[in-house]
């Protein structure tokens, strides 16, 4: 679900923001008999976003992005900033008042993209209210004040209806607060949320955008609420992570389509993951030495990390060398991290096999995995990562952001520790007989 770098992600949302204009809807087009047995299973606008989607995974990190792509977006924020420093919103209304937040967004003057942004919501367009939100959402997280933009996603989500772009901005600020550790905020987040997913889910269809075109299927709304449910397991209130659960799945309904089916069935092999001993992977190649065998855990008395993700994941690829040098760091901690690359056909059978270049990960602590490891660990979204403690159980498993190895206090040290804690709280909850 779902987690990648904070400062890309959120950058990648207000440029994502300033590409959509509300549209007037046109008349529907009248479907003859004979072509309404083509129609497809899911809309096709909602098609065209799950294709895209290893693209936008890709490009979410701004290390994967070409030279030529960067020097682009450099001018183009050059050019931003100049004209935003060079007014103020007091001067505008209506639409362009907030077309001007949208430019102090991408010329990433924070405090004049908020201070626009807020005024918008004040006296601008309605239809322009939820994206100003976003902006609002975005420009405090950029200026690393994550409790401020908690408190406006709480706002977003009294004031404004519960569409596919509010839906959208509250999953990013969840991602953003899960990457910081925050629990205490992403589960008053989460629990303001529910009751508008639920009332979704229910509805048995698509979420739309009011003002927009922006889609989300059940199954990734699923995905979204099931949150919820991953932080009350890691809180150690387990009845209510079920009982969430049990609450997503009676909304549901049966008429589900075979994607969203897929996705909520990921969703929830990765929820009984936790507690459970680790299944068994097929592991095909290791890329650490010629002569490495392909194996896991080969030491007793170890946290484990793994870390999966297909072949088109570039930022997976390079982060096998934080990796890699993670494993050396913290070798007398008892600590082992690995990556599990597979190679993804995306479902379409290829023509004829192609050939796989796997030296970047040659020397590195990676292994190759039967392309059934999706399946085994419930993946839906990448770097997946799966924490295993010494006896062999699963302790976690979420997506990593792009830089989880990297740094001192890194991500992966901060969860591992964590996860330490939980740990003892759940020994002295045994030896005392505590469920």
């Amino acid at each position: 679900m779902r987690q990648r770098g904070l400062v890309s992600f959120f950058f990648l949302v207000s440029l994502g923001a300033m590409c959509v204009e509300a549209q007037t809807a046109s008349a529907p087009v009248p479907v003859s008999a004979s072509s309404a047995s083509n129609r497809l299973a899911e809309p096709p606008g909602l098609i065209y976003k799950e294709a895209m989607h290893p693209l936008d995974v890709v490009r979410a990190s701004f290390s994967n992005w070409s030279s030529s792509e960067l020097m682009a977006l450099s001018g183009a924020m050059r050019a931003a900033r100049v004209a935003c420093g060079a007014t103020s919103p007091e001067v505008y209304a209506g639409d362009e008042l907030c077309d001007l937040a949208r430019l102090c967004a991408l010329g990433q003057l924070w405090p004049q993209a908020l201070d626009t942004a807020q005024q918008c919501i004040a006296r601008g367009p309605e239809a322009r209210r939820t994206h100003a939100y976003a902006t609002e959402i975005t420009a405090w997280a950029q200026m690393k004040n994550l409790n401020k933009a908690q408190e406006a996603g709480l706002t977003l989500l009294r004031a404004q209806p519960y569409d596919a772009e509010v839906a959208t901005t509250i999953l990013g600020l969840k991602t953003a607060l899960d990457v910081e550790m925050n629990s205490g905020r992403t589960l008053e987040l989460e629990l303001a949320e529910q009751p508008a997913i639920l009332a979704a889910l229910e509805r048995h269809t698509v979420l739309t955008e009011e003002h927009g075109d922006a889609l989300m299927s059940m199954g990734a709304l699923y995905n979204s609420a099931a949150q919820l449910a991953f932080l009350q397991y890691y809180n150690q209130d387990r009845d209510s992570a079920t009982e969430t659960l049990a609450s997503l799945d009676a909304a549901l309904g049966t008429m589900l389509k075979d994607e969203d089916r897929a996705m909520i069935a990921c969703v929830r092999t990765q929820f009984h993951l936790l507690g459970a001993r680790l299944p068994e992977l097929k592991l095909l190649r290791a890329f650490a030495s010629p002569k490495a065998k392909p194996e896991i855990h080969p030491e007793a008395n170890r946290e484990t990390i793994l870390v999966l993700f297909p072949d088109w994941c570039v930022s997976c690829r390079e982060q096998m060398k934080t990796v890699t040098e993670f494993n050396k760091l913290n070798a007398e901690q008892g600590i082992l991290a690995y990556g599990l690359v597979f190679h993804d056909d995306f479902g379409v059978k290829e023509d004829k096999p192609v050939a796989l270049d796997w030296k970047d990960l040659e020397g590195t602590a990676t292994l190759l995995v039967d392309p059934s490891t999706v399946r085994t660990l419930g993946a839906i979204d990448y770097p997946l990562g799966v924490i295993v403690d010494h006896a062999g159980v699963v302790r976690f498993a979420g997506v990593m952001p792009d830089v989880a190895f990297s740094g001192d206090n890194s991500y992966a040290e901060r969860l591992l520790l964590r996860i330490i804690a939980r740990e003892t709280v759940d020994s002295v909850r045994k030896t005392l007989g505590v469920k």
